[in-house]
């Protein structure tokens, strides 16, 4: 796991709450972190697609799992959603196993 990316994906979900549960949201966060300019309203979807394709931003995978590695450390970074999603998912394994 790249050491930079985990720092600022584990701030971004410190400061955050709403990203705990938003892998769209985290990433964009981190992107804007990264590189401000994508703030800047000068600043285009051509510009973007030129840095993204340069791979100067990091891509939305290696984001997401970084995020997923964090908070499987450090539970207290797991969204409102994680509990809820948890329960589902063990209905589902029950239904199956029926099957």
């Amino acid at each position: 796991m790249n050491k930079a990316l985990k720092k600022i994906v584990e701030g971004v979900l410190e400061r955050e709450p709403a990203t705990r549960d938003s892998d769209k949201l985290l990433t964009l966060k981190v992107w804007a972190l990264k590189h401000p300019e994508l703030r800047n309203k000068e600043f285009s979807f051509v510009d973007f697609s030129r840095l993204f394709l340069r791979e100067n931003v990091p891509s939305m995978d290696n984001i997401t799992r970084t995020g997923r590695k964090i908070k499987e450390q450090r539970p207290e970074l797991r969204g409102r959603l994680y509990k809820s999603r948890k329960e589902k998912e063990q209905v589902v394994r029950k239904e199956i196993t029926l099957l």
